[in-house]
């Protein structure tokens, strides 16, 4: 764990490096509700409603955190920015729900709960498909310098200072898949007998992989503008 302190970095890097923060700290609670649905078993005390709905509050609240982030910072992304420009109604209840959140009430209840959760169902598939935008932009940041010494040296910055990188998504998966296909090339190339049995094997079953895996890229990029349609277009029904 390493701070700005002691890693120098500039401005703008500094800003992005900041924000990602918030982000990892969203995904970790947005990955807690999603699979800590009920306490543990020696948890007795805590009602598996109440238990359910602290995780929900805290990761939403979390999110408006980094959506407040990305406006102020300046930062801008095609389809993030569509997502964002379209949902106004739904910021302003995400905003309203964070302070209801994160600034002691003194009633057990608060209406913003209640304006939130009326037409929760239509904002789900919103949230997480920005959510998701959000990995994808700060993935690709992190890619940007590609291999070599100077990549790996950048992304220990990284993640010394954030102290964290998105990678349990399709892009970064395929990414890896990526990588793993270059490797088993390598080692077909690097073949004493290029044309023994084994090594065409090897070599034809690199290429079919990758061609299902190339498959696979074009149909998740297919259906990832699919569910941004269908969540812009639920938010604009309601």
């Amino acid at each position: 764990m390493r701070t700005t302190r002691e890693v120098p970095l500039s401005p703008q890097f500094q800003r992005i490096l900041s924000w990602a923060r918030y982000l990892f700290w969203a995904d970790l609670l947005l990955n807690h509700y999603l699979h800590l649905q009920s306490p543990s078993e020696s948890a007795s005390e805590i009602d598996p409603d109440w238990f359910r709905f602290a995780l929900q509050s805290q990761w939403l609240g979390s999110e408006w955190v980094v959506i407040e982030g990305w406006q102020e910072a300046g930062f801008h992304d095609s389809v993030i920015d569509t997502l964002l420009e379209g949902a106004p109604d739904i910021l302003d209840l995400l905003r309203r729900y964070r302070n209801a959140v994160f600034h002691y009430q003194p009633g057990m209840w608060d209406d913003r709960f209640d304006a939130f959760m009326q037409s929760a169902q239509e904002h789900v598939l919103w949230i997480s498909s920005l959510h998701n935008e959000f990995l994808r932009y700060f993935w690709d940041f992190v890619q940007q310098v590609k291999s070599g010494q100077e990549g790996n040296a950048f992304r220990n910055i990284v993640f010394a200072v954030v102290g964290w990188i998105p990678g349990d998504f399709p892009l970064a998966r395929y990414h890896q898949l990526e990588q793993n296909f270059a490797d088993g090339e390598r080692l077909v190339a690097s073949a004493s007998d290029p044309h023994a049995p084994h090594v065409l094997e090897l070599k034809a079953g690199l290429e079919e992989s990758r061609s299902m895996a190339r498959k696979g890229k074009e149909d998740l990029e297919a259906h990832r503008r699919r569910l941004i349609s269908e969540a812009l277009q639920r938010i604009r029904k309601h």
